[in-house]
């Protein structure tokens, strides 16, 4: 089993690789051409089911290298190869038992779906994701869970979904709220600009000013 471990491990560190050395400059086909090797390299390991810790620690890295795989194609514009990816994602994100994860995996999908304009199926991802992110009080489950309130005020300051004002406010301060402890600066600059459109949406601008400077001065930490 530790051999089994050390390889995916292996594997593991070559996706970060790929990911820095490629994706992050937005070299996407040897980004692509990297993770579908790798993705040959991973799932050539015979796992065997009766040993969970070798089983989960398994589809946690291949739902993660599928993550990264979809987020190329997405970029080339391959939208369908993207979605058959990310399916076999969740799918091995669920086998994970990583609350992590699955979490970050529903968001992916939730955020593709909404910008799909797939708003129905995206808003029961979201709201999955988050029921996820909610089960625990780490860093990655409160910028998760923070980042999903910063994406349901977007979606309800461009209208896509009828709310009233309360509940934009609502949303931007449930991820300020879970942003600030952490310092998430990134976060809270977006939490600050929904707010702030909110606001501006409702005709107080002196609230909306406020908010604005907030972000400002957060992108300057």
């Amino acid at each position: 089993m530790k051999d089994v471990l050390k390889t995916v491990k292996e594997i593991e560190d070559k996706i970060e690789e790929a990911l820095n050395k490629y994706e992050m400059k937005e070299e996407y086909e040897r980004a692509v051409d990297e993770y579908r090797k790798l993705e040959k390299s991973l799932t050539s390991i015979p796992i065997n089911d009766s040993e969970p810790e070798q089983f989960k620690e398994y589809h946690r890295v291949l739902a993660y290298l599928y993550m990264r795989e979809s987020n190329v194609l997405r970029s080339l514009g391959e939208a369908e190869e993207a979605i058959k990816i990310q399916k076999l994602e969740i799918e091995a994100a669920r086998k994970s038992e990583d609350e992590i994860t699955l979490a970050r995996s529903l968001f992916s999908t939730a955020v593709q779906d909404i910008s799909s304009g797939n708003i129905e199926n995206g808003s029961l991802f979201l709201e999955e994701a988050l029921q996820e992110f909610n089960k625990g009080n780490s860093i990655d489950h409160k910028q998760g869970a923070g980042w999903i309130w910063i994406i349901r005020a977007d979606i309800m300051n461009a209208g896509i979904i009828e709310v009233d004002y309360e509940e934009v406010l609502a949303a931007c301060n449930q991820a300020i709220e879970l942003l600030e402890p952490i310092d998430n600066w990134q976060g809270l600059v977006r939490a600050y600009q929904a707010r702030a459109t909110a606001h501006q949406k409702n005709n107080l601008q002196d609230l909306a000013a406020k908010d604005e400077k907030k972000a400002e001065s957060f992108k300057k930490t």
